[in-house]
């Protein structure tokens, strides 16, 4: 008989230490103002997960060389207007247990509700709250918060109307003056008899760079010749090379372009001999 209670106590004793294997838990859970989570973390084991309630509701992704969690998940938090609660409860054992929750910036905790073996530390970050649960040798913890968004005080706001609009009249007042500007300083150059014969010589990508070019009073950037005349890029540095070795055009760097203009000898009026 003492051998048989012997036998049991010894079966007992196994059982309580096969139960207390090494099983830790951290995890950092972001609460949005929506009540979705972000929960990321480690686990001692990819079998530990089972022992997760939410994460059967949760999208989520194990790391089994690194035993890092990340999961997504809308199914720890209930909200009702400003108040809503949040339920963190876990199945199995865990001989160190730590988790931590951030909540959003104006957030008040308006209730904590643990498992006996649990301790919690709260402290604010930057109008946000942090609250840190702690445990060792914790069985099927529970973690149970009231919160409730704080709402600001809105103050009426100034009516800027009649001022928006005056801006808005000046700016496109000054639009209209500053185009009108412009398109008297791109007055189209029409080409004397002599540059009609020069131009006569030109291939027929030469002749669309000198027309945009005359078009545009003269000067264009590189890349607003390109997309005038639609010249690929690998074509039209070529033809401006050939252009500027006739003595029709001038060319300098102009920030990561080039400013084209038509030379001084190709709009005069001597002749062409």
């Amino acid at each position: 008989m003492k051998r048989i209670v012997f036998l049991i106590l010894c079966i007992n004793i196994a059982l309580v230490y096969a139960q207390e294997e090494p099983a830790s838990i951290i995890l950092n859970v972001y609460v949005e103002e929506n009540g979705m989570a972000l929960v990321t973390g480690y686990l001692e084991s990819q079998e530990m997960l089972s022992g997760l309630t939410f994460i059967e509701k949760s999208e989520y992704i194990f790391q089994n060389d690194t035993n890092q969690l990340y999961a997504i998940t809308d199914s720890l938090t209930s909200k009702q207007a400003e108040k809503w609660t949040l339920n963190f409860s876990l199945e199995g054992y865990y001989t160190e247990y730590s988790v931590i929750f951030y909540f959003p910036p104006k957030t008040a905790l308006t209730g904590v509700d643990l498992s006996q073996d649990l301790n919690y530390f709260l402290k604010s970050e930057n109008d946000s709250i942090v609250l840190t649960m702690q445990g060792f040798g914790v069985a099927s913890p529970s973690v149970f918060l009231n919160c409730q968004q704080l709402i600001e005080e809105r103050y009426p706001k100034a009516d800027y109307t009649y001022v928006l609009l005056l801006a808005g009249a000046v700016l496109i007042l000054f639009a209209l003056l500053f185009g009108k500007k412009r398109k008297i300083e791109k007055k189209e150059i029409q080409p004397n008899s002599e540059m009609q014969k020069v131009i006569e010589t030109l291939s027929e990508n030469e002749k669309a760079v000198v027309g945009a070019l005359l078009r545009e009073g003269g000067k264009l950037t590189q890349a607003k010749i390109r997309r005038e005349t639609g010249i690929p890029k690998s074509s039209l540095s070529g033809i401006l090379n050939t252009l500027q070795r006739k003595n029709i055009i001038e060319k300098r760097e102009y920030g990561r372009t080039n400013l084209i203009e038509l030379s001084s000898w190709f709009l005069s009026e001597k002749e062409v001999k």
